[in-house]
């Protein structure tokens, strides 16, 4: 690493956590001095591959802020550093490529394969812009920075198009998957109970398609969540949470996702269930997440119901009758370990949840108040206004463009047992 203050390390974490893109400081030989990626270097390109590295020290030499072109769509941007280093940013796309592209660029580089990461240009140039302030004082406005930015391509055009269309043709019908790494961060969030970890998984941005494991979209996306709850699960008893536990949820889950009518709800069920199972883990290993001989069974019963159909219309005596007893002994047990009514509890998972289905963007309000099992859109506006003083339009609004951060409910802690 550079000598450069702490300030510096923080400025290129924080560039690195905004752009989800491979950040490097490397210094003249092409050396690597410090990465930010979570990528093992045989699925680094610019650890692989040494002419690229030159290629990008040598075009960064000439222009002090760069955005370098590797292959159609695929993108590098280089920035002068500390002490003769050079941070280098990439690779990254600005849209969806096709996974021939993704497969033709770990084949020119030697690497093995490895989802390519999305992010707007303007973005890496912003970010660029900033740590080259941050380095030389210098202050340059985006549209300075949009005139200044050099753009280089290969300089043999003819031969390398000749190059894509062999590769192309070779790969054109093979769709990279997601590597192994999508399993193990997945799995390492939830099994150290890191719900802001796992949120950042789900939004990291690829470019590579997941398996086809089903005859037609939504029986392949239901197969998809299947697996992915399989996965979440199956961390969850690895970080100790008991079995029973773990098989019952998993299962009303499993159930929950057979009944879906489109792909973004098996998805959106996939994606609950993995923080269900994280907030388990979370609740072990921030206090004991043991039954108190005192605790009645119904209790626990009826709150385990109640996360596990939170998609049903659930009444006080509803709930009771699956777990049999009376509505007037639930609500007493209620009181007493929650410090509050059965259906406060409900409500207040309910609206949860519906945080959680709104950073889907395919979702749209309408979708979630039916997937939750509130009456009417009226009904499901006036119980989120009671709970976050907006309505769920204003907070998606804000959640989705990141105007305020994640709101948590006020927790109800239903670990306490």
């Amino acid at each position: 690493m550079p000598k450069a203050d702490i300030s510096a390390v923080f400025m290129l974490q924080t560039v690195s956590y905004l752009t989800h893109v491979t950040l490097m400081v490397v210094n003249k030989a092409g050396d690597a001095l410090y990465s930010l990626s979570g990528w093992k270097d045989e699925t680094n390109a610019l650890v692989q591959d040494a002419d690229l590295r030159a290629q990008l020290i040598a075009a960064v030499k000439s222009n002090p802020i760069c955005m370098y072109q590797d292959l159609p769509g695929i993108y590098f941007g280089a920035v002068c550093w500390f002490d003769d280093t050079y941070v280098i940013l990439g690779p990254f796309t600005e849209s969806d490529i096709g996974p021939a592209l993704v497969k033709a660029f770990a084949y020119k580089h030697g690497t093995k394969l490895r989802p390519i990461n999305r992010c707007l240009r303007y973005v890496i140039t912003a970010a660029l812009g900033l740590l080259y302030h941050l380095c030389t004082g210098k202050e340059i406005s985006l549209s300075e920075l949009g005139d200044s930015v050099v753009e280089i391509e290969d300089l043999d055009r003819a031969a390398n198009a000749q190059i894509m269309k062999v590769m192309l043709r070779q790969y054109e019908s093979v769709v990279p998957h997601n590597d192994g790494s999508w399993e193990i961060i997945r799995r390492k969030c939830i099994m150290s109970g890191d719900l802001e970890g796992l949120q950042r998984h789900r939004d990291a941005p690829f470019s590579g398609k997941r398996g086809v494991i089903g005859p037609n979209k939504l029986r392949n996306a239901k197969n998809l969540a299947i697996v992915d709850v399989t996965v979440s699960s199956r961390a969850a008893l690895d970080a100790g949470i008991d079995s029973e536990t773990v098989y019952t949820i998993s299962d009303g889950y499993y159930l929950q996702i057979e009944q879906v009518q489109s792909e973004a709800e098996a998805d959106a069920l996939a994606h609950i269930a993995a923080v269900e199972f994280t907030k388990l883990v979370k609740d072990l290993k921030e206090g004991p997440f043991t039954l108190r001989a005192e605790v009645s069974p119904f209790f626990i019963a009826a709150r385990d119901f109640i996360i596990r159909n939170l998609q049903s219309r659930l009444t006080l005596a509803y709930i009771a009758a699956n777990v049999g007893c009376s509505a007037d002994y639930l609500q007493e047990l209620f009181k007493k370990e929650l410090k509050c009514s059965v259906m406060d509890f409900v409500a207040a998972r309910k609206i949860e949840q519906s945080i959680t289905l709104m950073r889907d963007k395919k979702l749209t309000l309408a979708a979630i108040a039916l997937m939750l099992g509130y009456s009417s859109m009226s009904n499901f506006i006036a119980q989120f206004k009671k709970r976050k003083h907006m309505t769920p339009g204003k907070f998606r609004r804000q959640l989705l463009n990141n105007y305020v951060l994640p709101v948590e409910l006020p927790e109800v802690d239903p670990a306490r047992s």
